[in-house]
């Protein structure tokens, strides 16, 4: 992202030279943020396992308790990242906008326009495949937890 925004140099120029370079970078945010939910799924699965195999955590108290902290972890911290992004996403947008709409005077309004819905449309696109990443961890998340709060309640 760095060296997108110093390529583009806050101009139409630079936008239009470096935009795949934002495409890229799309890209590597998605599978960056992938590896992350994909680590917290793995930790997840072995609290969930340390639980289950433990004899410690036989007492209801203990294990709902256990599982009630762990969703707050991992619910807590895909919610802030969930906000990280979004947020990074509405400033990218901001600027970038910003740079087409200052496009020269000699760049007509077709071309600028044209610009503008690609910008919109691959920015929309990364946004959506970020936020459907997102909800299907969660709910996986979800699901694994309660799973596992079933069967230690079947155990009682």
């Amino acid at each position: 992202m760095d060296a997108f925004f110093a390529a583009a140099n806050d101009s139409y120029d630079g936008y239009i030279q470096n935009k795949e370079v934002l495409a890229n970078w799309y890209a590597l945010a998605y599978s960056e943020s992938e590896k992350l939910y994909e680590s917290i799924k793995t930790d997840c699965e072995k609290y969930h396992e340390i639980l289950l195999n433990n004899p410690e955590y036989a007492e209801y108290k203990v294990w709902d308790r256990a599982l009630g902290d762990s969703y707050d972890v991992w619910d807590g911290a895909l919610g802030d990242y969930y906000n990280d992004w979004d947020d990074l996403y509405g400033d990218i947008y901001n600027d970038c906008s910003d740079m087409i709409t200052d496009a020269p005077e000699n760049v007509g309004y077709d071309v600028r326009s044209e610009e503008w819905d690609e910008m919109y449309d691959t920015r929309a696109d990364s946004w959506e495949a970020m936020y459907d990443l997102r909800a299907d961890a969660w709910e996986s998340l979800y699901d694994a937890r309660s799973d596992t709060w079933e069967e230690l309640y079947d155990r009682r």
